[in-house]
């Protein structure tokens, strides 16, 4: 009897152990293909002990994860969406200078696409020919130092379009980390030629304004001086009467208009930087 009970135990005890090591390796088998990106996975064992019950908390901390996968899932398309659709150039350079981003505004103010310069060399895709080994210095000096005058910070730049002519740039370089914590750049980059020819215009515009009013204030004070000379004259010859009346009327006006004129070509030289 003693034997025959022995046995029983060790038949259930064996029993157990190899469900045991079932459930186990449904756990691990599915751990494995979640891992693989198979979230739609879930564990299934028979028993109803403890092992279940650990089971049943993988099935719920896979659905949870499923739920915080696809919240992801949808921040990414959304922040993509938002690059993709920026009225900015975005583009993006790992470490080794190759490009790995370029929006639609990209291929807008460049002229080439995002399959022609994924991969290639950024220097030699928008960097004109004589800033390019100025630009590569800076990135290794970065890379080394951790120092640059353009990070984090707006720059004016000079950029090449595909069709070969330079125009000017404005950016704003920042440096991100990836998942595999390397190094990256992201350049927000707009096409500043249409402001600089409205600065310019504007600027000529100025000028123009300012050396017509010098010039107008030359002109007209130069006989107002004779004007007030020869009334001043006329004064120190004593007339009586209503005729001494209008010199000084003559005097006071003039010099009255020449201190508005002295103090509209004041305001032209400031205008014009010759103050």
């Amino acid at each position: 009897i003693a034997i025959f009970l022995l046995l029983v135990a060790q038949y259930f005890y064996m029993g157990i152990y190899y469900s045991t090591i079932d459930n186990l390796q449904a756990l691990n088998t599915s751990a494995k293909k979640i891992a693989a990106g198979d979230f739609q996975e879930r564990v299934k064992l028979p028993s109803q002990d403890e092992l279940t019950q650990l089971g049943d908390s993988f099935n719920q901390m896979a659905k949870s994860f499923v739920v915080l996968f696809n919240e992801k899932h949808l921040d990414n398309l959304r922040l993509s969406a938002v690059v993709e659709n920026s009225l900015d150039a975005v583009v993006g350079m790992n470490q080794d200078g190759n490009i790995i981003r370029w929006n639609r505004q990209a291929e807008k103010i460049f002229g080439h696409t995002s399959t022609e310069v994924i991969g290639r060399p950024l220097h030699g895709i928008i960097i004109p020919k004589e800033y390019r080994n100025d630009h590569q210095q800076g990135v290794q000096k970065y890379l080394a130092t951790g120092k640059s005058d353009c990070l984090n910070t707006r720059c004016e730049r000079k950029g090449l379009h595909q069709q070969g002519h330079t125009f000017p740039i404005e950016l704003a370089l920042t440096e991100i980390r990836n998942s595999a914590n390397e190094i990256e750049f992201s350049a927000f980059i707009r096409d500043i030629a249409d402001r600089k020819c409205a600065e310019a215009a504007l600027l000529a515009a100025s000028r123009a304004k300012s050396e017509f009013l010098a010039n107008m204030s030359h002109e007209i004070r130069t006989p107002m001086n004779s004007v007030v000379g020869f009334a001043t004259l006329a004064i120190q010859e004593k007339p009586t009467g209503v005729i001494n009346e209008y010199l000084n009327n003559i005097k006071y006006s003039g010099d009255h208009l020449l201190s508005i004129i002295n103090d509209i070509l004041d305001f032209s030289k400031i205008e014009a930087g010759k103050f």
